[in-house]
């Protein structure tokens, strides 16, 4: 029986973006089904680079239509929590890029919210942390490994 693909959505078209789209597209057993950011035009360059088959600015909407299993989260530090915020609400596991702040007090402050509505939520899964020293085999199979 063919193993079913896991669907991938990244929120984020900056520079380490790039890094886990190069990972994730060598990966047979991974699809990414979208590409969501701040601009469209940024988004849009990311999709076509890519070959990502859609692409907006509507987080909701595109979790809504495409119901990813995963959700890579590498926006700005400074916007990390809002979108965790909008993200936990669905069902899918969700990697979080960056640190929860921009200092140890507004991170513990925003690590106690990020866990009180992750628990809330109890269809979402958690994954949070820094593969900055990873090699791309190790990236894709700590991703795997959650499904």
């Amino acid at each position: 029986m063919k193993k079913k693909l896991i669907k991938v959505i990244v929120i984020g078209a900056g520079k380490i973006s790039d890094e886990y789209l190069k990972i994730l597209k060598k990966n047979n057993k991974v699809k990414v089904v979208g590409i969501v950011s701040r601009t469209v035009k940024s988004c849009e360059n990311k999709a076509i680079k890519f070959k990502i088959p859609n692409y907006g600015i509507s987080l909701e909407g595109m979790m809504n239509v495409l119901k990813p299993h995963l959700a890579i989260v590498c926006v700005s530090t400074s916007e990390t929590v809002n979108v965790c915020k909008k993200l936990f609400k669905f069902k899918c596991v969700c990697m979080i890029e960056k640190p929860l702040g921009l200092s140890l007090k507004e991170s513990l402050r925003n690590f106690v919210f990020v866990y009180f509505c992750f628990n809330e939520n109890s269809n979402s899964k958690l994954l949070s942390s820094s593969f900055a020293n990873s090699s791309s085999s190790s990236l894709s199979s700590s991703i795997l490994s959650l499904f």
